[in-house]
């Protein structure tokens, strides 16, 4: 039993087309961060949303202390640079 040309067609002609598209769309087409999707429940948001807007600092040092692991933020971060836990 042979192989159908049809499939052979579409294994080949398929990849054939979709790499030069998506290296040009890589290369050539930028995305407007206003056209992006709203950030959905669960998502670690954008770097910007990242950063606190009020914390305290640690005293005696110039940034937050983690509570998880002990290390030393700046303060205007909202999670720790070393294990991701929340300041």
């Amino acid at each position: 039993m042979g192989v159908s040309p049809w499939l052979v067609a579409a294994l080949v002609l398929i990849p054939a087309v979709q790499v030069p598209l998506v290296l040009y769309l890589s290369k050539y087409v930028a995305a407007d961060e206003s056209e992006l999707p709203p950030v959905a429940s669960g998502d670690a948001g954008t770097p910007q949303q990242w950063r606190a807007t009020g914390t305290a600092s640690a005293s005696g040092t110039d940034g937050v202390l983690c509570t998880h692991c002990g290390t030393v933020n700046e303060e205007d971060y909202r999670f720790c640079r070393v294990c991701a836990g929340l300041l």
